[in-house]
């Protein structure tokens, strides 16, 4: 046979174990009390077995594993207790995801506290489902207030391709010369007639590179009336203006800078 504590081979005859030194008459009659202990914890009859696992200490055996399964059922009660205030706290506070929580994990722990916590159970989770349904609805109507403010935004500032095309718009008229050449080359890429005005505006300019951007942009916007101010910018007084000026010509049409891209093919 073996030593019912430390699992020592032992023989019918000894009183203790040689191992251990534990009374094996008293680790007997000590271990049904833990066994029916924990049967009785399994049951969640955590009153009982902690009578049991007292009833155990009062032998003459080691204590340290008794008081391990006192405390763990001493633990288990108090979590029930703490659960069930918590949760009476929450029901009274309307916080319903908490007393839901509390209550679910109190009746893990003690499943005979169903007929207590039930009722309260299920209004809490009928209220909860009340207040879900109640903040979806005002999330549906602050979604309705954002998208109509959306919708004025738009109606008053314009579509993003509006504010784009506005923002561009007053780079032209910018002091500062390179912003103003990006957005020019920009209105090219856009090919949108609306800006032919601002383009020609800007074949005046006093700066060469907002001149040679405005003429290049004026030949890919591809509208005729821009051949004879172009005709007029191959006699401008930088070489670069007179190229682009000279090239949208060109895919105008019109074959007026024709010689001059020729002469500036041999000059490279």
């Amino acid at each position: 046979m073996k030593c019912l504590y430390c699992g020592t081979d032992i023989l019918e005859e000894w009183t203790c174990c040689g191992e251990c030194g534990v009374n094996i008459e008293e680790y007997e009659k000590a271990d049904k009390f833990i066994k029916k202990g924990l049967e009785f914890e399994n049951q969640f009859e955590y009153a009982k077995a902690s009578k049991e696992y007292k009833c155990a200490l009062e032998l003459s055996v080691p204590q340290d594993k008794i008081f391990e399964h006192l405390e763990r059922v001493a633990l288990k009660e108090q979590t029930i207790i703490d659960k069930i205030n918590e949760g009476e706290e929450a029901f009274i506070a309307h916080k319903w995801g908490n007393v839901i929580r509390l209550y679910e994990d109190a009746l893990k722990l003690d499943p005979r506290l169903a007929e207590e916590l039930n009722p309260k159970l299920i209004e809490a989770k009928n209220m909860l489902r009340k207040f879900r349904k109640k903040i979806g609805i005002l999330w549906t109507i602050f979604g309705a207030i954002v998208a109509i403010g959306i919708i004025a935004w738009y109606a008053y500032m314009g579509t993003p391709e509006q504010i784009a095309r506005k923002t561009l718009r007053e780079c032209i008229l910018s002091t500062d010369v390179q912003e103003k050449i990006i957005a020019i080359e920009a209105l090219g890429g856009l090919k949108d007639k609306k800006f032919l005005p601002l383009l020609k505006d800007a074949l005046k300019d006093n700066d060469s590179g907002v001149r040679s951007a405005a003429a290049k942009s004026l030949g890919r916007i591809e509208d005729s009336s821009s051949i004879s101010i172009l005709k007029e910018s191959l006699f401008d007084r930088s070489w670069k203006v007179r190229i682009e000026a000279a090239h949208s010509l060109v895919l105008l049409g019109d074959s007026s800078g024709v010689q001059l891209l020729r002469d500036a093919i041999r000059r490279e």
